[in-house]
């Protein structure tokens, strides 16, 4: 308060700051620590975390889908790292746009996917799998010069002791399919 010789109050003294650009680079820190930021997918430490979470609820099944880009490295090479991001910004939007908010979509490596799919049964991912062919072949179409080819597995885990195992066998049937891949176009 303001007071006079009287000790009278008169009014008051206010002294603020205005915080919004200080907020807002608040908010740019929290997104940049759990986002990647080519795909502003969520990034792999965030993904570790949701991992530990979901690993220490209840919401069994829980399927892992692990996806990596084939050819990826050939368009770095040949087109450039620009490219290289392009594909990434866009393959990155079409997972986000296919899996559901509540799927921990995230880049855990340089063309490396994985997302964990909450109370989803092994049918429902391969679903949602099968779903993300339609948005990638509508993509080729329009963008013959950077294809999107991916390679991918998948892994469902009925209690937190089998998760760490799913995550394994997704891992591993999405390089097979890889290698398989490899083989077969070495052979055409």
């Amino acid at each position: 308060p303001w007071r006079n010789a009287n000790r009278e109050i008169m009014g008051s003294i206010v002294v603020f700051s205005d915080i919004t650009e200080w907020k807002l680079a608040e908010e740019r820190l929290h997104f940049a620590s759990s986002h990647d930021e080519v795909t502003s997918l969520y990034n792999r430490n965030f993904y570790e975390e949701e991992k530990k979470r979901l690993q220490a609820g209840r919401r069994w099944p829980i399927t892992a889908v692990i996806i990596d880009l084939d050819e990826f490295k050939a368009v770095n090479d040949t087109l450039g790292h620009t490219a290289g991001d392009l594909l990434l910004r866009d393959f990155g939007r079409i997972i986000r746009q296919v899996f559901r908010a509540e799927d921990v979509v995230a880049r855990i490596g340089g063309d490396e996917f994985a997302i964990l799919l909450p109370e989803t049964e092994k049918s429902t991912a391969k679903e949602a799998v099968e779903r993300l062919q339609k948005p990638v072949t509508k993509h080729n179409e329009n963008n013959p010069e950077i294809k999107i080819h991916f390679s991918v597995g998948t892994g469902t885990a009925k209690t937190s002791e089998e998760l760490e195992d799913a995550i394994r066998r997704a891992d591993t049937r999405m390089y097979r399919e890889k290698k398989q891949k490899k083989h077969t176009n070495c052979q055409n």
